[in-house]
């Protein structure tokens, strides 16, 4: 049920972008920079101070020998909504997400691994910096809280079960340092995102 219903989602925000003006993909570095993890980002402003996400993580790599096995492996797909007080892609924002994610973890720290799915919904905010007329830099960071199934073992290669079950968990996630590239149909045409005659103090790729 939590798979089709962000399928859904997915399909509703692909019937969006096609008729959208503004609209973007990203990808974040500090993903990345975990072992690894394949990410990207889909994005389009459905308003003049909101903008709807859509997002998928993939990480299905070992590092290390059987001795010392070392996994964050995961698979996520989530959708976000962000507010910005002044305009889309454009300073400070606000925002919240729901998520769904299947993980293995183990050997970072302590040889125990845990693996299982989890889903749940958060709260967040950050900054988007404008480089140019297309380039962005994503700052942000959202609080996840919801419910997750696990299984932890001893060991990431033994098999022993330690324990299993459901609980409730509360964790960081979607930590960003994104890099956006922007697809602005509006600047090409006579809209534009400010309105005629307001003052425009700050630089915008959407400045006539």
């Amino acid at each position: 049920m939590k798979k089709i219903i962000l399928s859904l989602v997915i399909m509703a925000f692909s019937a969006t972008v096609a008729s959208a003006q503004q609209w973007a993909i990203s990808t974040n570095v500090i993903d990345w920079a975990n072992f690894g993890t394949v990410n990207l980002e889909g994005s389009v402003a459905v308003a003049r101070h909101f903008v709807l996400d859509v997002g998928a993580k993939y990480n299905p790599w070992n590092f290390g020998g059987e001795e010392k096995r070392i996994m964050n492996k995961q698979r996520m797909a989530y959708v976000a909504g962000r507010w910005y007080p002044w305009f889309s892609y454009d300073g400070w924002y606000v925002g919240v997400m729901a998520g769904w994610m299947e993980y293995a973890s183990g050997g970072l720290i302590k040889k125990e691994t845990e693996e299982g799915d989890a889903f749940g919904g958060g709260i967040g905010g950050g900054y988007t910096l404008l480089l140019g007329k297309h380039l962005n830099l994503n700052f942000g960071a959202y609080c996840w809280a919801g419910k997750k199934n696990y299984t932890l073992y001893e060991c990431p290669v033994c098999g022993r079960r330690l324990e299993s079950g459901s609980k409730f968990f509360v964790m960081p996630t979607n930590i960003t340092l994104g890099i956006t590239w922007v697809f602005d149909t509006k600047r090409e045409g006579k809209n534009h995102r400010y309105h005629e005659g307001m003052d425009d103090p700050r630089p915008s790729r959407n400045r006539k």
